[in-house]
Formats: structure tokens, C-alpha cells, sequence
């Protein structure tokens, strides 16, 4: 339902206008920010005279980054606790023996202003974590194999955690609202990736999946039969006269008929011709 806080900030803010008002004056007045996602062109960093990197960019950041691993760069930027980092020296010893012998210790200690900058703009990113209920972790929500046929991994990461969260939401309306969801719809369903995680353990939901182009819906449906979510259509054809369509369709476009002993020698060099072998 609805969330405790409207925005996902930091803990650091007390509310959302507190929140707004911080990153308004950030973005306002910090001159590397502005000029570096200011609609800068990755190449006037390097074209423009004088370049931008050496312009904006402080020396001693500079030297970091010119020493540095990119693979340290990066984990300095995204991961890596930026409390550990100390400025004196003393402070810094501190903060190797506590990180012990983890890797982004072992090389350039970077500056303390970028430090600064980095934790400047972490405490404005929202959080990005997905909710998690308690029934759902116990029951395992990992999609199994047979759901996830057809996904990227990109594709599995969205899925399982939509499906979470709209099973999340529908468990807390009927707790508090005591109104029983009996079935979801989704509107433009395309592959129906949503769906068939939804209608398969742990959630069993019952799903309308409602989806315009066709190809979409055939394979939608094949994707539905692997998932054992449905059972294979079985074709009942009357074997005489389906061969007989079959031969007039092909005379009809000058194609070798299926049947013919030369269409049957010549199967395995010519792409799409073969024989039928249906059983009544």
C-alpha cells in the first residue's frame, strides 16, 4: 500500500522537503557538477582546448585516477565503505588495519576531497533495494528454470522482483482492506514473462494475460506449455486429406510436393522442403 516515506532518501534527511532543498542547493552551486552532468559531451573531455578533465578535474584527482585501477576506481565510486577512508595519516593507518586485507586498500589512497564528493553524492541516490516479505523469502522467490526460459538475466531481475512486489501489494490490501484479489490482469502482456511467474510457485496467482500481436501470443503460449502451465494442444488431422491439401498447396506455388520420392532425395540440400509424417 501506501509507502512510509513518499521518496526512498537517505536517512539522513528527516523528510522530503528537507531532501529536495539539499540536492536543490548541491546541484546549484557545485561548479564540478554542473559542468560535468551539464550536458557535457564525453568527447569535449579530451577535444576541447583547454580539455575539460584537466580544466575541472583537481590535480591530486588527477593523479588518483591516473595511478589507480579502473577496477579501484570503480569501487571507490560504487561500493566501498567511504567511512574507512580516514584524512590524517594516523586515521588512515586506522582505516587499513580495519579493512584488514581487503583489495581497495592495497593501492593510491585517493583524496580526501574526492572522498567528500563521493559520499556528497551517494546520501542523494535513493535507495534501490525492493521489499522483501517474509512468506515469500521462506518459500524461496527465486524463479525456477522452467519459468525463466526465453529471459536474459536483465529480464529475470525485473520479473522476480515486479512479481515480489505486486504479490507484496496484493497480501497487504487484503490484510488491511479485507479485499481478496482473485485475479490480476495485464494489459499488453507480450511474452507474459510477468504472468507465468506470477501463476507459478510460490505465488499460484491466477492471471489474464491480454496481449494484441500474435506472435507474441504463439509464443507466449509455447513458453506457458514448458512452464507446465498449460498442456501441448493435441492436433487430431485426417491424414489422407491433409496430405492432399498439402500436395495442392505446393502445386499451386511450383514447390516440390512433400510426397515426391525426388522432394524426398533432395530434403537434406534444399532448406524447407521435407516430408510430413502426421498420424491420424
Amino acid at each position: 500500500m501506501k509507502p512510509q516515506r513518499p521518496l526512498p532518501f537517505s536517512e539522513e534527511f528527516e523528510n522530503v522537503e528537507e531532501y529536495a532543498r539539499s540536492i536543490l542547493s548541491f546541484v546549484t552551486s557545485s561548479e564540478l557538477f554542473k559542468n560535468v552532468c551539464g550536458g557535457v559531451h564525453i568527447l569535449e573531455f579530451l577535444t576541447q582546448d583547454p580539455d575539460l578533465y584537466t580544466s575541472l578535474l583537481p590535480s591530486d584527482w588527477r593523479q588518483f585516477f591516473e595511478t589507480a585501477d579502473m577496477a579501484e576506481i570503480l569501487d571507490l565510486l560504487l561500493r566501498n565503505d567511504l567511512n574507512l577512508y580516514g584524512e590524517s595519516e594516523v586515521s588512515s593507518l586506522a582505516s587499513k588495519s580495519a579493512m584488514g586485507d581487503s583489495e581497495y586498500c592495497k593501492g593510491p589512497r585517493p583524496p580526501g576531497t574526492l572522498i567528500e564528493y563521493i559520499k556528497c553524492v551517494r546520501s542523494y541516490s535513493l535507495d534501490r533495494d525492493t521489499r522483501r516479505s517474509e512468506a515469500v523469502r521462506s518459500a524461496n522467490g527465486n524463479l525456477s528454470r522452467q519459468v525463466t526460459v526465453g529471459m536474459k538475466p536483465k529480464k529475470i531481475h525485473e520479473v522476480s522482483n515486479l512479481a515480489r512486489y505486486v504479490h507484496d501489494l496484493s497480501t497487504e490490501l487484503y490484510s488491511k482492506q479485507s479485499c481478496q484479489v482473485s485475479h490480476f490482469i495485464d494489459f499488453g502482456s507480450g511474452q507474459n514473462y510477468l504472468g507465468r511467474a506470477l501463476a507459478s510457485p510460490p505465488y499460484e496467482r491466477r492471471i489474464v494475460a491480454l496481449e494484441s500481436k500474435p506472435v507474441n501470443v504463439d509464443g507466449a503460449q509455447s513458453m506457458d506449455v514448458m512452464a507446465k502451465l498449460a498442456e501441448k494442444e493435441i492436433i487430431l488431422r485426417n491424414k489422407k486429406q491433409y496430405r492432399l491439401q498439402t500436395e495442392s498447396k505446393h502445386k499451386s506455388t511450383g514447390v516440390l510436393k512433400p510426397m515426391d520420392p525426388l522432394a524426398e532425395n533432395l530434403a537434406p540440400q534444399l532448406p524447407g522442403i521435407g516430408v510430413s509424417s502426421t498420424t491420424s
